[in-house]
């Protein structure tokens, strides 16, 4: 078998060069001299370097004396991409077509790489998609589509055999029961939904000691949405996009300046979203 042949250009690039990879590597060829090694059958391999030609030589005579080697390592272009879901598409189909240029030319060797290869960077596109840039989404009782997330909507929602006209109402008769239940019923026959805060904070001091607000609106909100399936569709339909309650409120919404406030709505919604995005998963 010949010696690796230093320097010397392949004669089927003739008078253009294409796109061509290490044949043991794997990596862009940008220098302007390459190494080739020509196998018993006369065809051509080229290499970026002189130790990667001395290392496909020595694989060519390992193979011919059927001695079996752990497969090649995956090239550096698989772990480059940047976490932008759009790059790494790009840079999967570019370094797909850089693998597959010559594919007759390659190496069983290099073959095995590139399903290797190919493999792992649909992997790494996968969880590209989880770093994608989060989008913002601005919500509250008069947004289009998505008002229907605020408490205010007119969605009933069924609590110890009682139904409640809004979520907004059933989160605050919460804060008196089981111990309270007069005021509780008060709340809950409410015309106007926006009154029930106004009720509750003229009851305070009946209020549960144990009242956990944040808590006891994520137990509400997934009972909302585990009631009506068109609602979860709405949520889920959101992503992964950070869901902002645009409300005044300091502590539930963003606050006047919509800097301030703490959002603990919109990442109560979030949390929700999540746990029925998983339970969706499981299920499937």
């Amino acid at each position: 078998m010949p010696a690796p042949l230093r320097y010397r250009v392949p004669s089927h690039w003739k008078n253009h060069r294409p796109i061509s990879l290490c044949s043991h590597c794997g990596a862009m060829i940008t220098a302007k001299r390459y190494y080739v090694v020509v196998d018993d059958r006369g065809h051509e391999h080229v290499c970026c370097t002189n130790a990667c030609a001395q290392g496909f030589f020595q694989n060519m005579q390992a193979r011919a004396a059927r001695t079996r080697f752990a497969p090649a390592p995956l090239p550096s272009d698989v772990y480059s991409a940047t976490p932008s879901p759009r790059h790494a598409r790009q840079k999967k189909l570019r370094f797909l077509q850089d693998y597959r240029s010559e594919p007759l030319r390659a190496s069983p060797r290099l073959l095995d790489s590139l399903r290797d290869a190919t493999h792992y960077l649909e992997l790494l596109i996968e969880a590209a998609d989880r770093f994608e840039p989060q989008k913002k989404l601005y919500f509250n009782n008069d947004t289009p589509l998505f008002s229907v997330l605020t408490n205010l909507s007119p969605y009933l929602v069924v609590y110890d055999g009682k139904q409640y006209p809004t979520s907004e109402q059933l989160f605050y008769a919460l804060k008196f029961l089981p111990d309270r239940t007069d005021i509780a019923s008060s709340i809950r026959r409410l015309k106007n939904p926006a009154e029930a805060a106004r009720v509750a904070s003229a009851h305070t001091r009946h209020a549960r000691q144990d009242w956990a607000s944040v808590e006891r609106m994520e137990a509400v909100l997934v009972l909302k949405f585990g009631q009506h399936p068109t609602l979860l569709e709405t949520l889920l339909s959101t992503g992964r996009s950070d869901l902002i309650f645009d409300k005044p409120d300091v502590f539930w919404g963003v606050g006047p300046n919509r800097r301030s406030g703490a959002n603990e709505f919109g990442k109560a919604l979030m949390r929700v979203r999540r746990y029925y995005s998983r339970l969706e998963d499981s299920y499937n």
